[in-house]
């Protein structure tokens, strides 16, 4: 066999010894991945459609729906640390699969809570957080298994392909959901996307594996080159970060300590505090805005659309602007970063004064959840140039921050909708003044930390 002089510039299918068709393993991990994220969302979003009409049925109040979105972060929060941990001890391949069966099975119990919830409330809330409880190891184990598996010079295109499955599940919750919910009754939504993950982990038992070392598909080229890059960027930044490296201290104060990991956590947390209350309650937006209830999804979908394209328009550009500009990683993530809360943040402000316009705002919100999508190539990457070793360790511990927006911020819109309600949308001033404020303030401080103490360089080996 002809010898290979493998260098971080060969091309990986320009080879002579591969097959004659030949699908990167770690192309295809990307696309499980991306279906995992797909089925996650599917699953996280599909409640703030369904309850419009459960609430109807169970004469919810918005401070008691309030409660019910919100109970999905308290598992959501509790699960982090331990998936990151898992992941490293047991591999990320089986914590991911495990995560997508638990939040399914209470996918698919949800309907029967609902009912129970009449005699007692705390069955949903049961139900909620253990949807949470699975969801919380998704992104730990990705970030783990992206760590291992993904080059530097793909990674933040492979970022934002598989983060669209987290838009496509969006939209399609939005889309058949209140199609599903108009022709056989709201509980089906639920039964029809908790079982979409059992069929998932079928595949994706039999397609992946923990590590390249493990993977019995992949060639002996494709597995050179991932761990030679991965080994080059690791020795390359321990060289010019030697001061970082001190061994007399434990990782977990190395990590607490280092300015770049508080950058993600607190950027993290103020993009959730936006996207939080987008997920859960656009379409109750859009209901403001005079839009019926056989029509929400589809004006909701309009958003996700562009984010699902801004997204991975964002990632290429991030990309070519490391490789071919030579911009570098951390100046790249502190550009990406800040549109994906400034821009918004414009928008919000602007939305105060297009209310009485159904197209100008949809117009307003789509460029607002567009711009959010440039997180992706921000702070959501950011956590592998640190370490791509510990990529689920960090994510787990700034998700854990991050989470408490989640529980924070649908408590405080749904009191907020409760306490003035919304009688007439021409009113001056409405609580979707006041939701937008806080969006906005919370938006301008992430932005300025971030900008002021991103890193962009492994920080720990």
């Amino acid at each position: 066999m002809k010898n290979i002089d493998l260098t971080d510039e060969t091309p990986l299918l320009n080879v002579q010894d591969k097959p004659s068709f030949y699908i990167p393993q770690r192309y295809i991990l990307s696309f499980m991945i991306l279906l995992s994220n797909l089925i996650c969302y599917l699953n996280r979003a599909l409640i703030s459609v369904a309850i419009i009409p459960m609430s109807e049925q169970y004469n919810w109040n918005n401070v008691t729906q309030a409660n019910i979105l919100s109970a999905f972060f308290y598992g959501y929060l509790v699960t982090q640390l331990p998936g990151a941990f898992i992941s490293k001890w047991l591999g990320g391949k089986v914590v991911l699969f495990t995560g997508v069966c638990v939040w399914c099975c209470f996918t698919l119990v949800t309907p029967i809570a609902a009912d129970l919830s009449e005699k007692w409330f705390g069955w949903i809330i049961i139900a909620r957080v253990g949807l949470g409880l699975g969801q919380g190891v998704n992104f730990p184990a990705v970030n783990h298994l992206s760590g291992i598996w993904i080059p530097k010079p793909e990674r933040t295109t492979q970022s934002t392909v598989t983060s669209v499955g987290l838009e496509i599940g969006t939209l399609s919750a939005l889309i058949f959901s209140p199609l599903i919910s108009n022709s056989i009754g709201w509980e089906w939504t639920f039964y029809i996307y908790g079982f979409s993950g059992i069929i998932w982990g079928a595949f994706y038992l039999f397609f992946t594996s923990a590590t390249p070392q493990d993977n019995t598909f992949i060639s002996g080229h494709e597995r050179h080159y991932i761990e030679k890059t991965i080994q080059d960027e690791v020795d390359a930044s321990a060289e010019a970060n030697q001061s970082n490296d001190k061994s007399e201290r434990s990782l977990f104060v190395q990590i607490i300590s280092n300015m770049g990991v508080w950058a993600v956590v607190v950027a993290h947390t103020c993009f959730n505090y936006q996207w939080y209350i987008l997920l859960s309650y656009l379409p109750k937006l859009f209901l403001y805005l005079g839009v019926s209830f056989e029509r929400v999804g589809l004006f909701t979908m309009l958003p996700y659309i562009v984010v699902a394209v801004m997204s991975v328009v964002s990632g290429v550009v991030s990309d070519a602007l490391i490789n071919k500009a030579q911009v570098s990683v951390a100046n790249v993530r502190k550009i990406m970063q800040c549109l994906s809360l400034i821009v918004p943040s414009i928008c919000y402000f602007v939305l105060r004064f297009t209310m009485t316009n159904l197209i100008l705002s949809t117009i307003v919100i789509c460029v607002a959840c567009g711009f959010c999508s440039f997180s992706r190539s921000g702070h959501n990457v950011n956590m592998i140039d640190l370490s791509p070793k510990y990529a689920g360790m960090l994510y787990s511990i700034t998700n854990t921050f991050a989470t408490v927006p989640g529980i924070i911020s649908n408590l405080i819109t749904g009191w907020l909708l409760d306490v003035a309600p919304i009688v007439d949308s021409t009113i001056p001033s409405s609580p979707w003044d006041n939701i937008f404020n806080v969006m906005i303030g919370v938006n301008l401080f992430g932005a300025v930390f971030y900008a002021a103490f991103a890193r962009g360089t492994v920080q720990f080996k």
